[in-house]
């Protein structure tokens, strides 16, 4: 479902280019980079 709205919008800009997956990532860091977001960022 995610690749059906996030591609329209990357072009843009409301999605960053999809990040390179790490071995261990689980669904939801998958699909954090999938969506251009680190899914080891903190605050």
């Amino acid at each position: 479902m995610a690749k059906e709205i996030v591609e329209p919008l990357r072009p843009f800009g409301a999605y960053a280019a999809a990040l390179d997956g790490a071995a261990g990532d689980d669904a939801v860091a998958a699909l954090l980079r999938y969506l251009g977001r680190d899914p080891q960022w903190t605050v």
